[in-house]
């Protein structure tokens, strides 16, 4: 017990006790474990402890109270003060004068002893107590430490540069917070080892205690993924992970990537030997901190492939566009796209797909240099910034990874897949603006490539006409998704009107317009080519299909809900090849309060069939619900009528190349009286589309098919329009307007 508990109490509360009980008393001493007097009720210098005890010291380790008949001083009773453990911690002692030269003996040295034994008793409990008091007030000192360390530990960041720092700050951290001499954190894979130490200098096992654990620590973590506290003395994981470090460790492993993750790196701090043990509190403290050093990393890296990720590339690239102003030096960009990504996830799953892509990865990291940043920037997209490379080098080295890959192949649970990927290529110049500027133009480069097929290299040229198209493409990107968030699309619908007979329910298209920043309303050829090109069409659909259930179901109370209506919404390719959007469909119309039989849907025979399963799945469960279906474009397919039993729709849309020839082409009308009779033998009604004049529509009537949708029909209108006329019939317009 440490002489500061000794010294905290008041001791004249039990002088006073003392003073009742033994009256004649002349002095009271406390001394500490070493001899030395720390309290005394009289002023005047007492004897030291070895000198009350002569030759008798050893005596006093003993149980119970010891009396000394000391000549010129008296009879001094000690009492021994232990802890809760049993450990001698200091004595009391009283002083009683010698009467004459009568021996204090027999019941007069008995009560002295019963009295002592008394305030001896009080005196070790309230010493116990503050012990523990002193104890718990030391944890939470510890424990507010520690604490500290964690709020004061930022893991969010926002690029590489920030996550570097954040790491280094980590590890000084550690070592000032939780009071230990050395801190280190290896990321092998990262090139990232760092070093702290308590006084801020190196030491001479420096080296030795990264190499160990880079070869023996390192590799253990990667399999066990647990945390480890080696103490003194015999341990076997000493001989196992560090026989040679002459400390005390407790580490963690940094566990990055998802579901079980991959252990990059392991966070350890380290103590002298001579030093207090470290517990499951320290080693649970460095389980969090490593935690947050996972955190960082996944700032900046891909949690599938390690790689840098989008937000860490974009600063190396800046940081050599900084070079090319500064010193003319010579950078270049790849954007590597993994061909038929999507094909390898439809026939083997998502788990395939992962693995094809972490391989490509590693392949691509293979083959360039150490400190040529490789990224994964999206899902099929990775991006390479090769450092002082000329163009015809990095052309050279993009035909090395595209001849790798083709030439690796994959292969998962017995299917093998073709690999293949197509690249752009992209110099960093003068006259390169900005970094989104030279990301975009490699991009530009990749796509031109992919539509030249797989293992296809372009080199992105500023005079490239095609490409100056791309990037034009591109600018629609920003003023599509901008018109989305600020709600600028605006809903339009057709109407799909019967040629053989008059039919009272109302048949309607959904399509869409753009309202640009100036308040011209654009058509969907100017924009959507863009949206399907950079897959934006989930997002349109998405909005489409909210906002219409959102403007029907405001016009409903002025509406006629046991009226019989349909009104087709278009689903891109794009949409059912994504797994959430059926929830998404679902959720929509049940919330909503629009009647599920005015709701339906309208595919094209080419989305369908390229999502054959999805497809399939979508269209029976939107059925199910009461929604009605079309199949659109009908005839353009190479297979078309051998899918058309796979889909269980209501309506066959005729594409508008067979219908627009009508009366000038055989063959035209021969296309449309043949998908017509099947589509009746399937009990499914037709639809001809561009039905532009009179003359077109009688031959589609004379030719049976059931309604027409076109210009010589009805124009589109804003949907609002429309239903307002449903509301006030009176403003009627001519059924068939040709023209």
């Amino acid at each position: 017990m440490e002489s500061s508990v000794l010294t905290s109490l008041e001791y004249e509360r039990y002088q006073e006790l003392l003073s009742r009980l033994l009256p004649e008393m002349s002095n009271y001493l406390v001394f500490d474990a070493l001899g030395e007097c720390i309290w005394r009720w009289h002023e005047e210098c007492p004897p030291a402890l070895d000198d009350i005890v002569i030759d008798s010291k050893d005596g006093l380790q003993g149980e119970g109270i010891t009396q000394i008949l000391l000549r010129g001083v008296g009879l001094v009773s000690l009492a021994p003060l232990k802890d809760a453990a049993g450990a001698l911690f200091g004595w009391f002692a009283v002083v009683t004068p010698a009467l004459g030269k009568a021996p204090h003996h027999g019941t007069r040295g008995t009560a002295i002893a019963e009295g002592l034994d008394l305030v001896v008793a009080q005196i070790t409990t309230e010493l116990r107590l503050n012990q523990e008091l002193n104890t718990i007030a030391a944890e939470l000192v510890d424990r507010y430490e520690e604490l500290n360390l964690v709020y004061v530990t930022d893991d969010q960041v926002e690029d590489i540069s920030k996550g570097k720092a954040a790491l280094e700050t980590l590890v000084e951290n550690c070592t000032s917070y939780i009071g230990v001499s050395i801190t280190v954190l290896i990321l092998p894979e990262k090139n990232i080892t760092l070093f702290a130490t308590e006084t801020g200098n190196a030491v001479a096992a420096q080296h030795l205690i990264i190499e160990t654990m880079r070869d023996n620590i390192f590799p253990w973590m990667a399999g066990d993924k647990q945390g480890v506290v080696i103490n003194g003395g015999i341990d076997p994981l000493r001989a196992t992970l560090c026989p040679n470090i002459p400390y005390k460790m407790a580490a963690a492993p940094v566990v990055f990537g998802e579901g079980e993750g991959e252990v990059i790196g392991v966070l350890a701090i380290f103590n002298h030997l001579r030093m207090p043990d470290f517990s499951n509190s320290h080693r649970n403290l460095v389980e969090v901190m490593a935690q947050k050093t996972a955190k960082i990393i996944q700032a900046s890296y891909d949690s599938l492939t390690g790689l840098i990720n989008l937000h860490g590339f974009e600063w190396h690239v800046e940081q050599a566009l900084q070079s090319t102003w500064a010193t003319g030096a010579n950078h270049c960009l790849l954007d590597i796209g993994i061909d038929r990504l999507r094909i390898v996830n439809d026939i083997s799953g998502r788990k395939a797909g992962d693995e094809l892509i972490r391989r490509v990865a590693t392949l691509i990291q293979a083959i360039v240099r150490d400190d040529d940043p490789v990224a994964r920037l999206g899902g099929d997209q990775c991006g390479v910034l090769l450092r002082d490379c000329p163009l015809e080098k990095a052309r050279e080295i993009a035909r090395t990874i595209a001849a790798e890959v083709r030439s690796m192949g994959f292969e998962w649970q017995g299917e093998a897949h073709q690999t293949s990927v197509t690249i752009g290529v992209v110099a960093i110049s003068a006259d390169s603006e900005s970094v989104a500027c030279v990301l975009s133009a490699a991009e530009l480069a990749r796509n031109a490539a992919r539509e030249q097929g797989a293992n296809s290299i372009e080199v992105f040229h500023p005079s490239d006409k095609r490409l100056a198209v791309r990037r034009e493409g591109m600018r629609w990107v920003g003023r599509i998704q901008k018109a989305l968030q600020e709600d600028r699309m605006q809903l339009y619908v057709q109407p799909i009107l019967p040629l053989r007979a008059r039919d009272e329910a109302f048949h309607l298209e959904v399509l869409i317009r753009m309202q640009d920043d100036k308040g011209d309303v654009l058509p969907p050829g100017v924009f959507m080519p863009a949206a399907e090109y950079y897959y934006l069409m989930p997002a349109i659909d998405r909005w489409v299909i909210t906002h219409t259930l959102q403007e029907v179901e405001g016009l409903l109370p002025q509406l006629d809900v046991s009226a019989k209506g349909y009104i087709a919404i278009n689903l891109s390719g794009q949409s059912l090849g994504s797994s959430e959007f059926l929830r998404f469909v679902v959720d929509a119309v049940q919330g909503s309060a629009v009647p599920n039989e005015w709701i339906g849907f309208e595919i094209t025979e080419s989305a369908a069939v390229g999502n054959l399963d999805k497809a399939k799945r979508l269209i029976d469960t939107l059925r199910g619900m009461g929604c009605a279906f079309s199949l659109d474009d009908f005839g353009t397919g190479l297979s078309s009528f051998a899918y058309l039993r796979q889909f269980n729709v209501d309506y066959l849309k005729i594409d508008g190349t067979f219908v627009k020839p009508l009366g000038e082409d055989p063959v035209s009308e021969a296309m449309v009286s043949a998908i017509n009779h099947v589509g009746h033998v399937m009990g499914l009604e037709t639809v001809a589309e561009f039905v532009e004049n009179e003359a077109i529509r009688a031959k589609l009537v004379s030719l049976n098919v059931d309604y027409g949708q076109g210009y010589g029909l009805g124009k589109p209108e804003p949907l609002q329009a429309f239903f307002q006329r449903m509301i006030m019939p009176g403003n009627d317009e001519t059924a068939y307007e040709c023209g």
